[in-house]
């Protein structure tokens, strides 16, 4: 049997649509947090004011409970510069994507009161807003399971590919901050590795070298917006430019190699911009102007890997299946899937180094579910070898995962 990749996009869309409801229902709203409204404010200040001042977007919340816990308006929870301005630590990537979606709500919720239908909420800040932003990166998400899918499916078969990505994706967190609270940066941050992933398995496989290197600057580039720390992949990619370089005509790849370049550049440069216009100074990282960064001396394992509240192991056991598939077919996994397998090790050492390694309010570990298509390729690979019995087996398995890890995610959302 084949499953065509634009079915999986179909339900993961349907599937994300049912959990966005549910969310609706269960908090009346799909707005909430501390970083996800960060992301907002600075969409809605380009959508609405014009400017990157997020000041008056920010003290606008309908949920300003995690910023004003007294409820006397004071905020006295935000960080601000001298003069009272309100500014953003955070990368550009989520909240230049938002914009669109975005500026769609604000068109249908002009339709809506031109019908004499009263829409509660300050501009920006409605359900109807809202559920046009998720819808959007819901859509971007969906293109992205896809798009893995494809990979899978091209690489292991159709039964295996579908086993890893139900596995990455309801196995890890990655459910969670995708499909019930999808304002984080997290599910497109896997978008982003996953389209780095497919342009490095076309170079691999003799794709046109000019366009591939162009397309894989611009991906890289793309996610450093998103979730900077993610670039690390770039090294473990390494091989596959070398092989290139060596074994192609200058002609065949130094043109895209330059254009790459130049785009990932461009968009990196894009992000210092922003930062000046946040605190007035050129710098990639504003993180350290609050005290936090990375003791790479000191990594924290234990809370990322064991912990009750975090703990890799305890929240997502789908990963240790993963990482038993890495193993057994370490000598046939292509660069692109080792690439992605190191660059997760690698983020749970930089979350276990950062001087946050607990990740904040989350639902387990929010931080490395970015990498949830390591976690599908480890699990497709095996499948794709074994005979049947083996195979249901992983696939029992990786089922018995997703139920621990949708119980405990159902545990914390009741918890509050």
């Amino acid at each position: 049997m084949t499953v065509r990749p634009r079915w999986v996009f179909v339900a993961v869309v349907l599937v994300s649509l049912l959990a966005l409801a549910r969310t609706q229902l269960y908090y009346g709203t799909l707005f909430r947090g501390w970083d996800a409204q960060y992301y907002y404010a600075v969409a809605r200040s380009a959508a609405f004011d014009g400017d990157l001042d997020i000041t008056n977007d920010l003290l606008a919340t309908p949920t300003p409970k995690p910023f004003d816990p007294d409820g006397d308006g004071t905020f006295w929870r935000v960080p601000r510069l001298d003069g009272g301005r309100i500014w953003s630590k955070y990368p550009i990537g989520l909240s230049v994507v938002e914009v669109p979606p975005l500026l769609v709500g604000r068109a249908i919720r002009g339709v809506v009161e031109a019908a004499g239908v009263p829409v509660a909420g300050p501009p920006g800040y409605s359900n109807v807003e809202f559920w046009a932003v998720a819808v959007g990166l819901v859509l971007v998400f969906a293109w992205s399971v896809a798009e893995l899918y494809r990979l899978l499916a091209a690489d292991y078969g159709t039964a295996a590919a579908l086993v890893g990505v139900a596995g990455g994706w309801a196995g890890t967190s990655l459910f969670f901050y995708s499909a019930v609270f999808p304002f984080m940066a997290h599910a497109l941050s896997f978008a982003a590795l996953v389209a780095v992933m497919r342009v490095a398995r076309d170079l691999e496989r003799g794709a046109p070298a000019n366009r591939g290197v162009a397309l894989l600057g611009l991906a890289l580039g793309t996610l450093f917006l998103v979730r900077p720390q993610q670039v690390v992949i770039a090294a473990f990619l390494v091989p596959t430019l070398l092989r290139i370089a060596r074994d192609r005509p200058v002609t065949a790849w130094l043109p895209g190699a330059t254009v790459g370049f130049a785009a990932g550049l461009a968009l990196v440069g894009l992000q210092l911009a922003f930062n000046y216009t946040q605190r007035g100074v050129w710098a990639l990282n504003t993180y350290a102007a609050g005290g936090e960064g990375f003791d790479f001396t000191n990594p924290n394992l234990s809370i990322v890997l064991t912990s009750e509240s975090r703990g890799l192991v305890r929240f997502s056991p789908v990963v240790m299946l993963a990482v038993v598939g890495y193993a057994w077919c370490w000598r046939s996994l292509p660069v692109h899937a080792w690439a992605a397998g190191l660059n997760l090790v690698a983020q749970l050492y930089l979350i276990a180094s950062w001087s946050s390694p607990d990740q904040g309010i989350a639902f387990g570990g929010r931080m490395w579910c970015d990498n949830a298509a390591a976690v599908s390729v480890g699990l497709a690979a095996p499948v794709s070898r074994l005979p049947t019995p083996g195979r249901a087996a992983v696939a029992a398995l990786t089922a018995a995962g997703v139920g621990w890890t949708t119980y405990l995610m159902a545990r914390y959302v009741l918890d509050g």
